[in-house]
Protein backbone atom coordinates (compact mmCIF):
# COMPACT_ATOMS: atom_id res chain seq x y z
CA UNK A 1 0.00 0.00 0.00
CA UNK A 2 1.28 3.62 -1.32
CA UNK A 3 0.85 6.56 0.60
CA UNK A 4 0.37 9.80 -1.07
CA UNK A 5 3.00 12.47 0.16
CA UNK A 6 0.15 14.86 -0.28
CA UNK A 7 -1.94 13.55 2.08
CA UNK A 8 0.30 15.34 4.30
CA UNK A 9 0.29 18.49 3.42
CA UNK A 10 -2.71 20.18 4.39
CA UNK A 11 -1.37 19.31 8.47
CA UNK A 12 2.00 20.28 7.72
CA UNK A 13 0.80 23.56 6.14
CA UNK A 14 -2.16 24.14 9.20
CA UNK A 15 0.78 23.15 11.88
CA UNK A 16 3.47 25.45 10.07
CA UNK A 17 0.77 28.69 10.12
CA UNK A 18 0.33 28.21 13.71
CA UNK A 19 4.10 27.98 14.26
CA UNK A 20 4.35 31.13 13.23
CA UNK A 21 1.27 32.96 15.00
CA UNK A 22 2.37 31.30 17.69
CA UNK A 23 5.77 32.35 18.00
CA UNK A 24 5.07 36.31 16.52
CA UNK A 25 2.39 35.96 19.82
CA UNK A 26 5.43 34.71 22.50
CA UNK A 27 7.65 37.54 20.62
CA UNK A 28 5.18 40.19 22.11
CA UNK A 29 3.36 38.27 25.30
CA UNK A 30 5.06 37.76 28.86
CA UNK A 31 5.86 33.96 29.10
CA UNK A 32 2.92 33.37 31.78
CA UNK A 33 0.39 34.91 29.25
CA UNK A 34 1.81 33.03 26.41
CA UNK A 35 1.45 29.54 28.52
CA UNK A 36 -2.08 30.32 29.13
CA UNK A 37 -3.10 30.89 25.58
CA UNK A 38 -1.45 27.30 24.51
CA UNK A 39 -4.27 25.71 26.87
CA UNK A 40 -6.34 27.60 23.94
CA UNK A 41 -5.86 24.35 21.87
CA UNK A 42 -7.89 22.19 24.03
CA UNK A 43 -10.75 24.57 23.80
CA UNK A 44 -10.60 24.13 19.72
CA UNK A 45 -9.93 20.09 20.02
CA UNK A 46 -13.34 19.44 22.52
CA UNK A 47 -15.32 22.18 19.77
CA UNK A 48 -13.95 20.00 16.54
CA UNK A 49 -14.64 16.44 18.54
CA UNK A 50 -18.39 17.58 19.20
CA UNK A 51 -18.99 18.00 16.11
CA UNK A 52 -17.78 14.97 14.88
CA UNK A 53 -19.90 13.68 17.54
CA UNK A 54 -17.87 12.82 20.68
CA UNK A 55 -19.62 12.89 23.78
CA UNK A 56 -18.15 14.40 27.32
CA UNK A 57 -18.99 13.85 30.72
CA UNK A 58 -20.22 16.62 32.91
CA UNK A 59 -16.92 16.82 34.82
CA UNK A 60 -15.15 17.49 31.44
CA UNK A 61 -17.27 20.32 30.75
CA UNK A 62 -16.63 22.16 34.10
CA UNK A 63 -12.71 21.15 33.85
CA UNK A 64 -12.94 22.50 30.76
CA UNK A 65 -15.01 25.77 31.85
CA UNK A 66 -12.76 26.46 34.67
CA UNK A 67 -9.33 26.07 32.71
CA UNK A 68 -11.00 28.94 29.99
CA UNK A 69 -12.02 31.07 32.27
CA UNK A 70 -8.49 30.98 33.70
CA UNK A 71 -7.20 31.79 30.61
CA UNK A 72 -9.75 34.65 29.94
CA UNK A 73 -9.34 36.12 33.19
CA UNK A 74 -5.42 36.46 32.53
CA UNK A 75 -5.76 37.58 29.00
CA UNK A 76 -7.99 39.97 30.01
CA UNK A 77 -5.84 41.81 32.64
CA UNK A 78 -3.19 41.60 30.92
CA UNK A 79 -4.56 43.55 27.75
CA UNK A 80 -6.17 45.93 30.21
CA UNK A 81 -2.85 46.75 31.95
CA UNK A 82 -0.43 46.83 29.69
CA UNK A 83 0.29 48.49 26.21
CA UNK A 84 -2.17 47.99 22.95
CA UNK A 85 0.57 45.66 21.38
CA UNK A 86 -0.34 42.84 23.54
CA UNK A 87 -4.22 43.13 22.34
CA UNK A 88 -2.12 41.86 19.10
CA UNK A 89 -0.18 39.06 20.55
CA UNK A 90 -3.15 37.53 21.60
CA UNK A 91 -4.89 37.24 18.21
CA UNK A 92 -2.05 35.95 16.67
CA UNK A 93 -2.50 33.32 19.70
CA UNK A 94 -5.98 32.74 19.59
CA UNK A 95 -5.68 31.94 16.02
CA UNK A 96 -2.67 29.83 16.07
CA UNK A 97 -4.16 27.85 18.27
CA UNK A 98 -6.89 27.51 15.93
CA UNK A 99 -4.39 26.27 13.71
CA UNK A 100 -3.00 23.20 15.87
CA UNK A 101 -6.60 22.24 17.00
CA UNK A 102 -7.63 21.95 13.90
Amino acid sequence: MEINPLVFALPAGLDVCGSVLNFAGLSILTTSNYQMLKILAILYVVSFSTLIGSRYSCHQWIALVLVVGGMVTISVRDMTTVEHSVTVGIAFMVVGQAFHGA
